[in-house]
């Protein structure tokens, strides 16, 4: 009874079984969205080679995401894993062969991330880490050129939107506060992957 996702949460109330210790809501909306999300992978590409790099994909994210939140920090590890597998991706549900889509898949891993390279390169580090540009060049794997650059638009507006909000609240920033940006990318990864956001169409 520990164990059953959601419910457990409702039934414990949100605390350990044990010890009584309360446990973050975040629990519960991870269960939640990564139930919806695995669902609609499934129904869209079945049990597939596609829907298993996909999955194993979205546990990644979904680590990246708390673990930056908690730590400030992108693992080597988990963001190279992230890379790998969206560039297996890329090719299997590619329509090119692979000598006609190696071009541009080179093309996106360089310039999806370079004008944030350049950020971190002349702020030295100061405005944005190392691990969020190597994160964008997943997100260039991924996506391609034309929807990893709007992909990395859409974090950048969930990340302004979070810091508007902040400032309703009265929370005191300032230019030395440091706000974990891996959740950003990783929340618009996944909505523009569900809702393939091309903001280039428009």
């Amino acid at each position: 009874k520990h164990l059953i996702p959601l419910f457990s949460y409702i039934w414990l109330k949100g605390r350990c079984a044990v010890c009584l210790s309360k446990f973050s809501p975040l629990y519960f909306f991870m269960e939640l969205f990564s139930g919806i999300a695995i669902t609609w992978l499934y129904f869209k590409f079945g049990f597939s080679f596609s829907f298993f790099i996909l999955t194993t994909n979205y546990f990644l994210l979904t680590t990246i995401f708390i673990y930056d939140l908690r730590h400030k920090i992108i693992p080597d590890l988990f963001v190279y894993s992230f890379i790998i597998l969206s560039s297996i991706y890329y090719f299997v549900s590619s329509d090119l062969s692979f000598h006609l889509s190696i071009f541009p898949f080179l093309i996106s891993l360089v310039f999806v991330p370079l004008p944030f390279f350049l950020i971190w390169l002349f702020s030295k580090g100061r405005l944005l880490g190392f691990g969020d540009v190597k994160f964008m060049v997943g997100m260039g794997a991924l996506f391609g050129l034309a929807k990893g650059m709007s992909a990395v638009f859409v974090s950048f507006w969930i990340g302004s939107a979070y810091v508007i909000i902040l400032l309703v609240l009265n929370r005191k920033l300032s230019m030395k506060s440091e706000v974990p940006f891996g959740p950003f990318l990783v929340l618009a990864t996944i909505i523009s992957f569900f809702f393939q956001i091309n903001l280039f169409n428009f």
